[in-house]
């Protein structure tokens, strides 16, 4: 199990050299995210690749596994329709409104509309010493950071 568990970490950290910024670094990404594309392109429609295949660099955005969504796209009965908006949903309930006032009957809506990443802890409030808020010291130092590091 020793032995594992050191073979595991070692692949694990691994993966981290990719996010070095130095010459090492660029060609780990740069294999990582052509590995990940590839496989992109090997499952999905062809019809989406401009839709689903990044155009931002590998560890710039939160990563999205397949657990199966990629080759759904292959289905007759799929159509992947980008938007850069949404105004809403029809009394129907099947019938999205997009951006441009675009309508389209669905089964399922998937809203990748952001989160906020650097709003850490919350609905949490944190106080230390004298009384202050952890967030609020948190903005006053540029972001979260821990205890040595």
């Amino acid at each position: 199990m020793y032995v594992y568990r050191l073979w595991t970490a070692f692949q694990f950290d691994k993966g981290f050299r990719a996010f070095y910024i130095d010459p090492k670094g660029t060609k780990a990404r740069k294999a990582a995210a052509d590995t990940v594309r590839s496989y992109m392109k090997s499952v999905s429609a062809p019809r989406y690749h401009p839709i689903l295949i990044p155009k931002y660099e590998l560890g710039a955005k939160r990563a999205i596994l397949d657990h199966g969504y990629l080759p759904v796209t292959n289905r007759e009965n799929f159509t992947l329709v980008k938007s850069s908006g949404f105004r809403g949903v029809e009394d129907d309930h099947r019938t999205v409104i997009d951006g441009q006032g675009g309508r389209h009957n669905v089964d399922i809506i998937i809203m990748a509309n952001g989160f906020k990443t650097q709003d850490l802890l919350t609905p949490l409030s944190i106080y230390g010493r004298d009384g202050k808020e952890l967030r609020e010291l948190w903005k006053t130092k540029g972001g979260a950071e821990a205890y040595m590091g």
